[in-house]
């Protein structure tokens, strides 16, 4: 598994809430294209050559290969966003798609984690407290035992204790 954990930004400083976000073309309303925009800049900041006939092919294999990802990567959004849901009680973004670079990267489930927003100040007060990002965090590990519990399951994999 792979998930990424970030921390949002936005113009108006009311924007609060965390959400969870897979890997996606298209992504699910505008928001998260513009997310996906900003966080992609970094790719420019990235050396070596770009495009030409190979990085398209290249481009084409890894799209098939992270489809069969999607699904697993979607069970894995809803069950960290339904963690911190119920540890931070802010208010729930939900689970979103996208094309964030990040994610492209993984060859395997992955999820991209928004823990809150710096622009908030509320939230910004909140993320400064070591007991809140305790709480983030094993919100974020219940998620990741309850994902690889049901994974388990759907595989038949008998566990012994």
């Amino acid at each position: 598994l792979f998930v990424s954990i970030h921390v949002n930004a936005a113009p108006p400083m009311t924007a609060s809430g965390a959400e969870t976000y897979f890997l996606s073309s298209e992504a699910t309303d505008n928001a998260a294209r513009a997310a996906a925009a900003f966080e992609n800049k970094v790719i420019a900041l990235e050396p070596g050559p770009r495009g030409g006939a190979r990085d398209v092919l290249r481009s084409i294999l890894w799209d098939l290969a992270q489809s069969d990802f999607q699904q697993e990567s979607s069970r894995l959004a809803e069950v960290l966003q339904t963690n911190l849901d119920r540890a931070l009680r802010l208010p729930s973004r939900g689970v979103k798609q996208a094309p964030f670079y990040v994610l492209g990267g993984a060859a395997m489930p992955a999820g991209l984690v928004e823990i809150g927003f710096i622009t908030n100040p509320q939230e910004e007060a909140q993320l400064r407290d070591e007991g809140y990002r305790d709480r983030i965090a094993r919100a974020l590990a219940a998620g990741l035992a309850a994902y690889k519990r049901n994974y388990e399951q759907r595989l038949g994999v008998v566990v012994r204790r």
